[in-house]
């Protein structure tokens, strides 16, 4: 220490810092925030036992049939997205389910496309007029 005989003394030192020492006690618990904005993921999942003309809004339709069944796609907005499941375990035999599609769309390059495996699925896309797998 410098003393001047002044009284306030004014002292400055330079150099390099030294290491940061060691981290504090963690402070209590902040308040909860707002609750977030409810999601937008809302699907229509449908349950059919007969043959079924998808309507526009269907995301997920299941198929529980004792007689083969018909799911018959519409023409709808591009990138519409659907998943058709077999809810059946087996034996499945006869009750395979086939999907056509209206309007002369295809599915991928396709008329038809059939399930006859056991709970078997298959999830599709519309886009440029046709029915894609994805």
């Amino acid at each position: 220490m410098i003393d001047t005989g002044c009284g306030d003394d004014i002292i400055i030192i330079s150099g390099q810092p030294g290491p940061p020492g060691p981290p504090g006690e963690q402070g209590p618990p902040g308040a909860t925030g707002p609750p977030g904005a409810p999601g937008t993921c809302e699907c229509v999942a449908k349950l059919v036992t007969s043959s079924y003309q998808v309507q526009e809004g269907d995301y997920y339709i299941g198929v529980n049939s004792d007689a083969p069944t018909t799911i018959t796609l519409p023409l709808v907005q591009e990138c519409t997205r659907l998943v058709i499941k077999a809810e059946m375990g087996p034996p499945l035999g006869n009750r395979k389910i086939t999907i056509v599609a209206l309007g002369g769309a295809l599915i991928d390059g396709a008329v038809d496309y059939i399930l006859e495996t056991p709970y078997s699925s298959v999830s599709l896309q519309f886009n440029n007029g046709n029915w894609y797998i994805i």
